[in-house]
């Protein structure tokens, strides 16, 4: 076991995919993700996922969690939608290279959201039908792109800041855990750590879109982020940032703020240090 130099300082989950994050004190561990993560999604009348790739006001909507509901605020508008699950209508949506299935929702919520966005759209909550990711030996999740979780580290934001001249917040990178320690990248050798009792995997690093380059609090977009990456984070024409992991026991786990990370097993990084 390699001597812990990391520590959990901040923790989101996001209720529903695209729009704003829950900020957590501690998160629960599910067999998809932290509890309600991306267990909703908007869809179109064609079923075609609505994301900030197309709708940077979605980052705009804030989402809070209460005892029986998601409360949902825009502007000066807001509903809530139940959070416990009811069976119902299920329709397929594509999330990017799987299917997944979700209930249709209220016609109230739907017209809601429909006003907001100026087009008509459907929210879902993902169904008990469940969706495996076969890569990576295989994990659920629920309408996640394609992992469990995002793991990003505060240094490494802190380096692309120092490059862009800026300082942006990380929450534009929508991670699930943000640690603190070690060097800028640090994560790139992980290969599985321990947070408290939970074990993580990392299944490899994450993939990034234009999404990064919207901020999260005023949703205007600027293509700086994602350039200044791509010119020393390029691997195989893909730009990298964080690492997606999975859990390898996810059953009655519990993380909070100021555990440490204890990194457990080491790989090669995929790149090559300082630029």
């Amino acid at each position: 076991m390699f001597t812990s130099r990391f520590t959990v300082t901040q923790l989101y989950t996001y209720p529903i995919k695209s729009l704003g994050g829950v900020a957590l004190s501690q998160a629960n561990i599910t067999k998809t993700g932290f509890q309600y993560d991306r267990e909703w999604i908007l869809v179109d009348e064609n079923g075609v996922m609505v994301t900030q790739r197309e709708y940077t006001e979605l980052a705009l909507f804030k989402v809070s969690i209460l005892a029986d509901s998601l409360h949902v605020q825009y502007k000066d508008d807001a509903i809530d939608i139940p959070i416990h699950y009811k069976a119902g209508r299920s329709v397929k949506v594509l999330v990017w290279h799987t299917y997944a299935s979700g209930v249709i929702q209220s016609d109230e919520i739907n017209r809601w959201f429909s006003k907001q966005l100026g087009k008509t759209v459907y929210l879902l909550r993902k169904d008990r039908e469940i969706r495996m990711v076969r890569r990576h030996d295989g994990h659920e999740i629920a309408f996640a792109d394609g992992h469990q979780y995002l793991i990003a580290g505060q240094s490494a934001m802190d380096d692309l800041n120092h490059r862009l001249g800026q300082h942006y917040n990380i929450n534009r990178f929508r991670a699930n855990i943000i640690f603190e320690g070690g060097e800028a990248y640090a994560d790139d050798t992980w290969h599985q750590f321990n947070i408290g009792n939970t074990t993580f995997e990392v299944t490899k690093p994450c993939m990034r879109c234009p999404v990064v380059n919207i901020d999260q609090d005023t949703a205007t977009s600027t293509k700086d982020t994602l350039k200044t990456l791509s010119n020393y984070r390029r691997k195989a024409n893909k730009v990298m940032f964080g690492q997606n992991l999975k859990c390898l026991n996810p059953m009655d786990q519990v993380i909070r703020i100021g555990d440490n990370i204890s990194i457990s097993s080491t790989k090669d990084s995929p790149f090559i240090k300082g630029s």
